[in-house]
């Protein structure tokens, strides 16, 4: 679910890993097919240090909710 999110954090600021968003989109696309255990290992790390879930994820909108 968390994909697009990722995408955008990693193509956007001075410091970006990728030159665009679908660049960075596609790239986690095809690591994520690959393993998908990495996603669900970051939503999980997530979860544990900021109580943060996301409820709904498409490419471009991320909704994610945080338990206080």
């Amino acid at each position: 679910m968390s994909l697009g999110y990722l995408a955008g954090i990693q193509s956007s600021g001075p410091n970006a890993s990728f030159d665009s968003f679908d660049e960075a989109y596609d790239l986690l696309q095809t690591v994520a097919e690959q393993d998908p255990t990495l996603l669900s290992e970051f939503e999980d790390d997530l979860w544990k240090n900021s109580r943060q879930q996301f409820v709904y994820s498409t490419k471009s909108i991320s909704v994610i909710d945080t338990d206080p």
